[in-house]
C-alpha cells in the first residue's frame, strides 16, 4: 500500500508486512440426564502479531535543510509493532427443565487474559522498542430462566456476576419477553442493565507508530471506570413466504462511557482514552430480506443512531448517523459460502466533522470435508479513500484454516 502525505504527495509511499499466527486449544465435555443439560470446557488462545513498515522516503524536495530534518524525524525509515494475546478460559453451565414451563440455565466462567508488547512499552517509532505485558483476571456467574407463561407469552428473566481483579465486582439484571402474535410474527422487548470494564489497551496502552504519512500516538488511561448502563428495546420480527424482516428501537443511557479524544497538529495524531460521565445512545434497526433461491439471499439493513454526550449535547464520534448495509449471499451446503455487499455510511461524526462514502466488499469461504477451510476477499472494490478517517483503499486477502 502507498501512502501519500497531503501537500507532499508523492515523496512518502510505504510498504506494510504483517504476520500473524494463532494457536487454539479446547476441551469440552457435554452430557444429558433425563431432566438436564450440561457442559463443561476450557479453552486456550495463543495470537502473536507482528508487522512492519518501511517508509521509502525521498525528501529531495525540501530544500530546506531544516524542513528536512523534521520530515525525517516524523516519519522513521522503518517502525515495527510486536503483541502477544493469551486468553485462557474456564466455563460451564447446566440447563434443568423443570417442568412444562420453565427451563433453569445457570454457569459461570473463568478468563485470564494476558498482553504483551510494543504497544504498551511507550518507545517512540522505530526498531528495537522496549515491551511491557498487563493481566486481567475476571470471574462470572450467571442464572437465567426461560418460562413459557402462555402459549403466547415468553418470559425470560436473568441475573449476571462479574468479577475483575482490577475493579472489583458488579451485578447486572436483565428481563425479556416475546408475544408471538401468530405462527410468523413476534413482538419483542428487553430491559436491563449493562456492565463493561476497560480493556487492557484502554487502562495502559502507550503506543507510538508511524503510519506511513502519519505518526499516530495512542495512550490509555489508568484512572479509567467501568461503563454503566441502563437499556430498553422493543421491536417486531418475522417471516413468511421466504420473506423476513424486523425493526427495533433501543434506547441506552450510559454513565462513564468508554471513549475516546484526540486531535492532528502537522501530521501528528494523538489521542486518548477517556469516560465521557454521562451519554444517550438512541436509535432504530431494520432489516428487510428475501431468500429468492435455495442458495440466494438478498438483503437490506438500515441503522440509525443518535449518540450524544448529555453534559455538553454534542455528537459522540466514531459514529455514523445512518448506516445502510446491501448484502447479497451465496450459500451452498456443500461448502461454499460467499457475500457481496455494500455498506454506506451516512454523516460518520469524527473530529468535529462529518462524512458520507461506500465501501463495496466481496468475500468468500470453501469448507472441505477434512477440516480445511480456504477464503479469501476484497475490502472497499472501489478504491475509496477518506485520508481523516484511516480510510485508505482496496484491500485484498486469503488465507487458509486446517482444524482436526
Amino acid at each position: 500500500k502507498a501512502w501519500t502525505f497531503k501537500g507532499c504527495r508523492g515523496f512518502l509511499p510505504a510498504k506494510f508486512e504483517y504476520y500473524n499466527d494463532f494457536h487454539g486449544y479446547s476441551l469440552e465435555y457435554t452430557g444429558r440426564t433425563m431432566h438436564s443439560d450440561y457442559m463443561l470446557r476450557t479453552y486456550f488462545n495463543d495470537l502473536k502479531k507482528d508487522s512492519h513498515l518501511n517508509n521509502e522516503r525521498d525528501f529531495s524536495q525540501l530544500r530546506s535543510p531544516v524542513m528536512k530534518n523534521i520530515y525525517e524525524s516524523l516519519y522513521p525509515a522503518y517502525d515495527m509493532d510486536h503483541a502477544k494475546y493469551q486468553t485462557w478460559v474456564m466455563e460451564g453451565k447446566d440447563t434443568l427443565y423443570l417442568g412444562d414451563h420453565h427451563n433453569l440455565t445457570f454457569g459461570g466462567e473463568y478468563k485470564a487474559v494476558t498482553y504483551r508488547g510494543t504497544r504498551l512499552g511507550g518507545s517512540p517509532a522505530g526498531a528495537g522498542k522496549a515491551e511491557q505485558g498487563r493481566d486481567v483476571r475476571t470471574e462470572s456467574a450467571f442464572v437465567e430462566d426461560l418460562w413459557q407463561v402462555t402459549p403466547k407469552w415468553l418470559l425470560t428473566p436473568s441475573v449476571r456476576y462479574e468479577h475483575s481483579d482490577q475493579f472489583g465486582a458488579e451485578t447486572t439484571p436483565h428481563v425479556g419477553l416475546t408475544y408471538a402474535m401468530d405462527d410468523h410474527f413476534r413482538f419483542k422487548a428487553n430491559y436491563g442493565r449493562g456492565y463493561k470494564a476497560p480493556t487492557i489497551s484502554e487502562l495502559y496502552l502507550r503506543m507510538n507508530r508511524a503510519m506511513g504519512a502519519a505518526d499516530v500516538h495512542v495512550y490509555g488511561n489508568p484512572n479509567l471506570k467501568p461503563e454503566k448502563s441502563t437499556s430498553f428495546d422493543f421491536g417486531l420480527e418475522g417471516e413468511q413466504d421466504g420473506w423476513f424482516g424486523k425493526v427495533t428501537y433501543f434506547n441506552n443511557k450510559v454513565t462513564n462511557l468508554i471513549d475516546s479524544e484526540g486531535s492532528t497538529v502537522g501530521g501528528v495524531s494523538t489521542y486518548q482514552y477517556v469516560n465521557i460521565n454521562k451519554a444517550q445512545v438512541n436509535g432504530t434497526e431494520a432489516e428487510l430480506g428475501k431468500h429468492f433461491a435455495p442458495r440466494w439471499t438478498f438483503q437490506v439493513n438500515h441503522n440509525w443512531l443518535d449518540a450524544v454526550d448529555k453534559s455538553t449535547d454534542a455528537r459522540l464520534s466514531n459514529r455514523a448517523r445512518n448506516l445502510t448495509t446491501l448484502r447479497l449471499v451465496y450459500d451452498d451446503p456443500q461448502g461454499w459460502n460467499a457475500v457481496l455487499w455494500d455498506q454506506i455510511a451516512s454523516s460518520y461524526h469524527y473530529d468535529g466533522q462529518d462524512y458520507t462514502y461506500n465501501t463495496l466488499n466481496f468475500s468468500w469461504n470453501k469448507k472441505f470435508a477434512n477440516g480445511l477451510s480456504i477464503y479469501g476477499g476484497v475490502d472497499n472494490i472501489l478504491n475509496k479513500k477518506v485520508d481523516a478517517l484511516y480510510l485508505d483503499g482496496r484491500m485484498w486477502r486469503i488465507g487458509a484454516e486446517w482444524q482436526w
